[in-house]
């Protein structure tokens, strides 16, 4: 089985891989950043997203993986990769954004309501992707997973047993 896939969203690729040993796709948190933000600098953003996730003390930057993906020019590097759960919070994050920037929330109670309907895109994705995959995304094995810090490297092998 090949691992390695490219996906195409509004005609901007995101790099996938597949992990036999975790049995989850992960994939290129820069290449997410770049459709979800509708950026020309997605490593920029994601630097500075990382930053800012880092300084809240948001436990996002602690689950962050990394894996030997194909650059732009070619080569193979190491890509801070994300699973599909955690792609969905940035979903939601990303909406919630975008809705507030829509209808400009004042006080809590029009903030909290922006924040329900963000997390109700993720929460649309999630349903949709459990369909038509057969997966749950959130199941109890890798909710407890949510708890450990993914900050080494995940090895994921292609079929020859590469790196």
């Amino acid at each position: 089985m090949d691992n390695v896939k490219i996906k195409i969203f509004e005609d901007k690729r995101i790099r996938v891989i597949w992990s036999e040993e975790t049995e989850q796709w992960y994939f290129s948190v820069v290449d997410v950043c770049e459709v979800l933000a509708d950026t020309d600098r997605p490593r920029k953003y994601w630097g500075d997203l990382k930053l800012k996730l880092k300084a809240e003390g948001s436990e996002l930057s602690d689950k962050i993986g990394q894996l030997k993906m194909q650059a732009h020019d070619g080569k193979m590097r190491m890509t801070d990769v994300l699973d599909t759960e955690l792609i969905l919070n940035m979903l939601a994050e990303a909406a919630t954004t975008d809705i507030a920037k829509e209808k400009n929330p004042q006080g809590m109670t029009e903030t909290a309501k922006v924040a329900k309907q963000g997390g109700g895109v993720a929460k649309a994705a999630r349903k949709e992707y459990e369909l038509q995959t057969g997966k749950e995304v959130v199941s109890p094995l890798n909710a407890l997973d949510l708890k450990k810090p993914k900050t080494e490297a995940i090895e994921v092998k292609d079929e020859e047993g590469d790196e």
